[in-house]
């Protein structure tokens, strides 16, 4: 999954499970700085290999993406942090 603010981006992974008798955390989380917004939010699924793309998402919320849905779920975050959390349901995608 990547994540872009003007002329930053930020890249990161799902791993949901990397040791024995352990779970990791299905969410991502980006901090956007001083920025109201992601301009671009872009999701590469591990078993199509499909990229979907989100534009102007704003920040402050936890969102759900699944597979050829989009956006299914929002949650707002804290006002004074200026980000977005991302989760997948039942492990549906990877970054």
């Amino acid at each position: 999954m990547r994540v872009v603010t003007g002329k930053h981006s930020q890249i990161d992974e799902v791993h949901s499970g990397t040791s024995v008798m352990s779970q990791s955390d299905l969410r991502l989380h980006f901090g956007l700085g001083i920025a109201n917004a992601a301009d671009l939010i872009e999701v590469k699924w591990p078993t199509t290999q499909k990229i979907e793309r989100f534009t102007q998402v704003k920040a402050n919320q936890i969102i759900t993406i699944r597979e050829d849905q989009g956006i299914v779920a929002r949650l707002n975050g804290r006002p004074e942090f200026h980000s977005i959390n991302i989760g997948s349901h039942c492990g549906a995608f990877q970054g």
